[in-house]
Formats: C-alpha cells, structure tokens, sequence
C-alpha cells in the first residue's frame, strides 16, 4: 500500500491539504487507462474510470484513500484528473531537463504524455513534438497559438480537443497514432478561417482520408471534414457510420449537406454554427440524433441564421422526429 505524501498549501488565507495517494508509476498507468477510456465513452462527470481501474490493478481497499487524494487535487471527474491531477505530479520533478523541446511542456515523469504547454500565451510557429511522447492529452493545446504542430512517428493517441489551437494552419499524424479524441481540432475558433490542413501519412492503418473527410476505419466515424475544395455542396461518402463532434463545426461554405443511407448517427455539435448551412437531408437509417449535453450543444446549434435551416427526410423518420421537436424547418418526403 503506497504511503500517502501531504502538500500543504495556502489559498484565500486558509490552509488545505493535498495528498499524494498514487506512486509515479501507478499516476502515469492511471492517465493512460483514462486518456484510452475517455477517447471511447464521454467523460459522466463522475470518476467511474478511475475506480473501475484502481479496483481492478490496486484493489478495493486502497479506493477510498485514492478518490480522496485525486480530490483534494481538483480530480472530482475522468477528465479532470487528466486536466488537474496531472500537474501536481509533474511538478515533483523536472523532466528531460537538457532537451529544450521537452522544457516546453508539462509531462509525465518519464516525459511520454504531454500534459499542456508551460506557456499557453507563447506563440509558436512550427512546434515539434518530441520523440518519445505516446499520448496528447485532452485540450494539451487548447487556445494556445501555434500555427503549425509536428507530431513523431511513435506517439499512439491524441485527446479530445488536444489542438483547439486557435491560429493551427497545419498538423500532421503519423502512421503510429491509434486513436484520435472528439474535436481534436475543436474548431469553435475557426469561424470565418480555413480548417488546418491535416497531412495523414498514407501507411497509417487506422485512418483514412476520404473525399476530403477524416475517417475512422475501424467505427466509420467521419471525425473531421478537412474542407480543402470549400464546396458550397458536400455529399458525406458512403459508408460512413456516424458523424463525429464537431465534424463540420463552424464551416461557413457549405449550404447543402447530403447524408448516406449508411450513417446510422450524428454526434453533438457535429454541425454547430454552420451558419449558412440551408439544406441537410437526412436518410431513414439515421436512428441516434444528439441531444445536447452540459458541454456539448446539439448537432445543429448556431449563433446566428436559426431559421434558415430546413431538415429534409422521409415520412416517420428519427430526423423528422428531431427536427418537430427542437422546432427545426423540415420537410418529410
């Protein structure tokens, strides 16, 4: 049973106790299972992925004295043991502490996930990844301003929303990388600007681009329109299966979407502020339509333009359904 270290600090004037329940190894297994959990099932707001794998590698009794460690460190969630926790271990040592590129950013202890920039309000316009690095946390880069990210052959995942960067002109994923979290590029800053433009390299076995769409080819989730061509008009390839969070987010181009009668769901936000979108049609075998949730707003949610929006398809389909009862325009055929 590890021993419990205590960090005492001062906040508003009153002290509190921090406490150090998990060894560095053990911390660094913890945010792996979470970076890999949280990129499959959402984040509940609770820490049902901590406690399922503290059960399961450290046992039930040392469940309690964990949660309440991961607590005191701002860790009441998955993702924010993965956003808070994080920190308070890498700041009990300085890693890599000869390698400039690894000064730039907060880590693990032994320097394979990267945690955020040390300095979120630099601006960088080509920033290096360095080798060795295996995940990108969720929103690692998130509102900092880096036009162009290169990521090394060997890292394996990238976290939800990891380069919401809010000037990113170009990013690349190595063959190594596995798995992509919702919104990597969270483009919630790209309205009125270019997507980036993604350099997959072609030998990676996991993803594809498709008709100028990011695409998962284990799910067939299309995860992010890249818009290279800036159609006015954009028929979704066959054979995709759901479309992802954010996948269209903030394009202001496209007027006419046509959706396959192979995508069976569309996530939140997965059209969010396409602020001139006129047109979607929606076919039969579309089931699952996206409600909304305390982070995520619905698939359709815009700023501005809400009544130019017309949801065609057919007669008793889910997208009429949906469309009736959040008041979208529609029409049944």
């Amino acid at each position: 049973m590890a021993t419990n270290n205590i960090i005492k600090t001062t906040e508003d004037e009153d002290d509190f106790e921090i406490t150090i329940a998990l060894s560095n190894e053990e911390a660094l297994q913890l945010f792996a299972h979470l970076e890999e959990a949280l990129d499959k099932e959402p984040c509940d707001n609770t820490l049902k992925h901590s406690i399922q794998w503290i059960r399961e590698n450290l046992g039930d009794d040392r469940v309690d004295e964990i949660v309440e460690s991961l607590e005191s460190m701002g860790g009441f969630c998955d993702c924010e043991v993965l956003f808070n926790v994080t920190e308070y271990y890498d700041s009990k040592k300085e890693l890599n502490s000869g390698n400039d590129q690894f000064n730039l950013f907060k880590t693990s202890n032994d320097g394979k996930i990267i945690t955020k920039l040390k300095d979120r309000d630099a601006k960088y316009d080509r920033l290096i990844i360095p080798n060795g690095v295996l995940f990108i946390l969720n929103k690692a880069f998130y509102e900092t301003q880096i036009s162009e990210a290169v990521l090394p052959e060997g890292i394996i995942g990238i976290g939800e929303e990891a380069f919401g960067c809010t000037e990113l002109v170009k990013i690349n994923i190595p063959k190594s990388v596995e798995t992509i979290g919702k919104a990597f590029l969270s483009p919630y800053h790209m309205l009125g600007k270019s997507r980036p433009k993604v350099v997959l390299d072609p030998d990676n076995p996991h993803f594809s681009i498709i008709d100028d769409s990011l695409v998962c080819n284990e799910t067939k989730e299309l995860i992010c329109f890249l818009n290279t061509s800036e159609p006015k008009e954009y028929a979704i390839p066959s054979g995709i299966k759901s479309i992802g969070i954010c996948a269209f987010s903030d394009i202001e181009n496209i007027k006419i979407i046509r959706i396959p009668d192979s995508v069976e769901k569309i996530e939140n936000e997965a059209f969010c502020n396409c602020t001139n979108l006129e047109k979607v049609f929606i076919p039969a075998s579309v089931k699952k339509i996206g409600k909304g949730t305390n982070y995520w707003d619905p698939p359709f949610y815009r700023w501005e333009n809400e009544d130019s929006l017309t949801i065609i398809a057919p007669k008793g389909s889910k997208a009429i359904e949906y469309a009736k009862k959040i008041g979208l325009h529609y029409i049944a055929e």
